[in-house]
C-alpha cells in the first residue's frame, strides 16, 4: 500500500508544471523556442549565398533576375493512407515536405527576402 501511495505522489508531482507567465518574480526572463522563421528574419542583410550553400548545400534550382537571384531548397515525401469508413476502404495520397526560397542581391550576394513553406 505504501508503494502504491508513493507512486501516485510521484506521478502527481511530475505532472505539475509551472507556467513562466504566472511566476511571482516579474523580472525573471521568459525563455521560449526561437522559430526557424525568426532566425531567417535576423539573417536578412547578413547571410551570404556562400553561407547558405554551406548550410543547406546546393539548391534544387536557381532563378536569375536582373538585380536579384532566387535559390530554392526543398524536400518532399509522398505515400498513401488506407483507412476504412464503415464498409468502404479509402486509399488517399498524402505528401509531406518543405520548401525554402531565398532571394539574394546579385551584387552583394546577401539575403534580401525569404519564403518558407511546410506541408
Amino acid at each position: 500500500m505504501t508503494i502504491f501511495v508513493c507512486l501516485i505522489a510521484l506521478c502527481l508531482s511530475s505532472c505539475t508544471t509551472i507556467d513562466p507567465k504566472h511566476t511571482k518574480d516579474e523580472t525573471a526572463p521568459i525563455t521560449r523556442k526561437v522559430t526557424f522563421e525568426e532566425n531567417l528574419d535576423k539573417l536578412i542583410g547578413e547571410l551570404t549565398y556562400d553561407q547558405a550553400l554551406l548550410t543547406w548545400g546546393e539548391p534544387a534550382s536557381v532563378f536569375n533576375g536582373d538585380e536579384i537571384f532566387l535559390a530554392t531548397w526543398g524536400d518532399s515525401k509522398s505515400g498513401r493512407m488506407i483507412f476504412p469508413i464503415y464498409k468502404t476502404w479509402f486509399n488517399l495520397p498524402i505528401e509531406k515536405g518543405w520548401k525554402l526560397q531565398l532571394s539574394f542581391n546579385k551584387i552583394s550576394r546577401r539575403l534580401i527576402n525569404w519564403k518558407y513553406d511546410r506541408w
